[in-house]
């Protein structure tokens, strides 16, 4: 009897074909149930009729926290001084600090009158004093502070102080320009008066020296009266973007800032 037949084998790339063909199967049926599962597209907003706007998008949790009084590397993340007040509460207050006030310079004190300010004695030297009088010396500048007797007025104390400048100071007038006006005249918060005025510095022997620069102001409260005189060699000399008066009178700003009253006022 005749051996039967054997089917004919398939070849390795029929194999193959059928491999990829199976996968590819696969792929299209995952394909149509993720398409089945998303949701509808949103309805498309007719012309001309207003639409409200999609939902914001929900913001994952699980994130770090936003700080609280924590820091972030060695920079410190500083925390509120207070909490804001809910409906029907009342503020809290901010409890007080009995620290004692920040000194950034030298004090100086009047030991009669009681008033006291400070100063940079990196910069400026303190020159003659006595109980209610300080001068200090900066270069081509002068400051010098006076204190009188709270029955003196503002007006007598400024009329006292100019008296005294024309013993040193030839052909004092008033200086009108714009660019060297006082701006608000006020000693420790205090508003009081003052003026600007021009002249020329007398020599020992009496003759004309340095142009001079002028500028004064008094203010009074409790029992003193109080007087800033600056004077200035050259005023008008180039001095950084402005003049060396302008400078001059910027240091004393932040010097008069300082200035306390009797008691702290």
């Amino acid at each position: 009897m005749a051996p039967m037949p054997h089917p004919t084998r398939r070849g390795g790339n029929a194999i193959i074909g059928i491999f990829i063909g199976a996968l590819v199967g696969v792929a299209v049926l995952v394909g149509i149930i993720l398409l089945a599962s998303q949701p509808p597209p949103p309805d498309t907003c007719p012309d001309g009729v207003l639409c409200p706007p999609p939902p914001p998008p929900t913001i994952p949790t699980g994130g770090s926290p936003r700080p609280t009084g924590t820091t972030t590397g060695s920079t410190p993340v500083p925390t509120a001084q207070g909490t804001t007040p809910g409906p029907g509460q009342s503020p809290q207050p901010t409890p007080a600090s009995n620290a004692a006030p920040f000194v950034a310079g030298k004090v100086w004190r009047s030991q009669t009158l009681g008033y006291s300010f400070e100063y940079d004695d990196s910069l400026w030297t303190l020159g003659q004093q006595d109980a209610a009088f300080a001068q200090l010396l900066l270069g081509p500048v002068e400051v010098d502070v006076v204190g009188y007797p709270s029955s003196t007025s503002v007006d007598e104390a400024l009329q006292q102080t100019l008296q005294n400048v024309d013993t040193f100071v030839i052909g004092r007038a008033p200086n009108t320009r714009p660019y060297d006006a006082l701006l608000g005249p006020s000693i420790g918060y205090v508003n009081g008066k003052g003026g600007v005025f021009s002249g020329t510095f007398k020599n020992a022997d009496g003759t004309p020296g340095d142009s001079a620069g002028i500028a004064l102001m008094a203010a009074t409260q409790g029992k003193a009266t109080v007087v800033f005189l600056v004077l200035v060699e050259n005023p008008d000399k180039d001095f950084g973007s402005g003049t060396l008066n302008h400078a001059a009178r910027s240091e004393v700003d932040e010097m008069v800032k300082t200035f306390l009253w009797e008691g702290g006022g």
